[in-house]
């Protein structure tokens, strides 16, 4: 019932803590939705809405209200079990995602988290005295950078002693399809075996969608995951289920045609009665 006071905290917390952009305030709108929500019944009465109007719009929001939270708990089971994924430490490359630099240059700390946790594996691999895997940095660069990300990133791990010649680089891509499709090339290039063993590093709450991106791009590769603040965590869950959504938009387009003849039958079996 109070679930909205804890969505409404979390984007306190938020506020105070990252920038205020508009995907980082995804807690608050659903906050404000769920007050929204309890309100909408009584300024219905108030304003003397059509009977017909109501019924119209409640069997959408009904159907909404089914299809969303359905689609969200599949959603959060399947990352939860992909989370449980070790790979072995036998990886022949490791595919460390890019996203946004610092004043154009330098790795911001959600991303130093994806080559933290690919360095990590690297060193766990080696030390069971297996061969060291190479990292495919992957990240083109934007128009408000000075380099591409996957540059930044490489001095980074480089700093933090990586060999260079442990490393490439996918200068490209735009996008996680990207990083998966031009890094794929990479390796290819690269490899003399017919099937590398490879990985990819995001951010946990990234790995499931990534993922998702790895299998268009034909790649056959499982994710590790950075951990990410307990706080920013909701914001960034939500935000990759809405890009998910956004992935199934036929999907949703269907439920959506579907609410409708709902809707338009349900106002006609009340004109019926």
């Amino acid at each position: 019932m109070f679930g909205f006071l804890l969505f409404l905290w979390n984007a306190y917390i938020v506020w105070k803590k990252e920038s205020h952009t508009l995907s980082n305030m995804l807690t608050l709108f659903i906050g404000l939705g769920l007050i929204a929500l309890f309100f909408v019944p009584m300024l219905a009465n108030l304003l003397h809405v059509p009977e017909d109007l109501r019924i119209f719009i409640g069997t959408i929001s009904t159907v909404f209200l089914l299809y969303i939270p359905l689609f969200f708990y599949l959603y959060l089971s399947s990352l939860i079990i992909y989370l449980f994924n070790r790979p072995r430490y036998n990886q022949d490359y490791i595919i460390v995602l890019g996203s946004g630099l610092i004043d154009g240059q330098y790795v911001p700390p959600l991303l130093a988290s994806r080559i933290e946790r690919a360095m990590t594996f690297y060193h766990r691999q080696v030390k069971k005295g297996r061969p060291a895997p190479k990292l495919v940095f992957s990240g083109g660069q934007g128009g408000d950078e000075k380099l591409p990300e996957s540059v930044a990133m490489q001095r980074y791990a480089i700093d933090h002693g990586i060999p260079v010649e442990q490393t490439l680089t996918e200068e490209k891509s735009v996008n996680t399809l990207q990083n998966m499709q031009f890094s794929k090339q990479i390796i290819e290039a690269d490899t003399d075996k017919d099937k590398p063993r490879i990985i990819f590093s995001t951010n946990n709450y990234h790995t499931f969608r990534a993922g998702l991106f790895a299998k268009q791009a034909h790649l056959k590769a499982d994710g590790i995951g950075a951990k990410t603040s307990k706080y920013f965590l909701p914001n960034a869950t939500i935000r990759e289920f809405i890009a998910i959504l956004s992935m199934k938009r036929h999907q949703l387009l269907f439920v959506t045609i579907c609410s409708l003849l709902f809707a338009i039958l349900a106002v006609l079996l009340n004109h019926l009665n």
